[in-house]
């Protein structure tokens, strides 16, 4: 199944009136590279406060802006790739779909 709904730069700026700005240095396509990143002072993270509350806890993140997020629910079904054709994954899968209805 592929990613939904995807919270982006793009639009975290526009929910917040915020300029996009023209452009960026990191993008990376895993939460935990952007937490690690930001947790190391390296750039400024939008990513989820849920995957990144050990960080915050510790105090090496913060949520500057709490009320400006963008809530989303993502859920994703992985499972090996050598194991995409197995009829019970393919069940599972499509009574999955069927249920959320997606």
């Amino acid at each position: 199944m592929g990613d939904r709904n995807q919270v982006t730069w793009k639009r975290w700026c526009e929910k917040n009136g915020v300029k996009m700005p023209p452009s960026y240095a990191m993008r990376f396509d895993r939460s935990f590279m952007v937490i690690a990143t930001a947790a190391n002072g390296l750039g400024v993270a939008l990513e989820s406060t849920r995957l990144a509350q050990r960080e915050i806890a510790q105090g090496r993140l913060s949520v500057p802006l709490p009320d400006s997020g963008i809530r989303e629910t993502l859920h994703s079904l992985v499972y090996p790739l050598i194991h995409a054709d197995r009829p019970i994954i393919r069940a599972f899968e499509e009574w999955l779909v069927g249920e959320l209805q997606i």
